[in-house]
């Protein structure tokens, strides 16, 4: 149960954080394939180091920090590189 606290509250924390409005159901997530790291967003999107930097920069891309670690949400970072790109 203790596990399960803590995931939901990271969840909380990481969705508050984004500051995203998107319905995103909560349930949804699964923090242990739905977070992605700066490489993983490199190597999937096939975009380089620095224009992920400035994207974030830009405040197109949401994101937030674990510690030193830039994370993503999956669901939350497809919707907005497709968004980049197809407009």
């Amino acid at each position: 149960m203790k596990k399960r606290l803590q995931s939901e509250e990271a969840k909380k924390i990481a969705i508050s954080s984004l500051g995203y409005d998107h319905g995103i159901n909560l349930d949804d997530i699964d923090l242990t394939r739905d977070l992605m790291t700066d490489k993983e967003v490199e190597k999937i999107f096939g975009i380089s180091y620095r224009t992920l930097c400035n994207h974030r920069k830009k405040g197109l891309i949401k994101y937030f920090k674990m510690g030193s670690k830039t994370m993503y949400i999956k669901q939350i970072l497809t919707m907005d590189i497709l968004k980049i790109y197809n407009d």
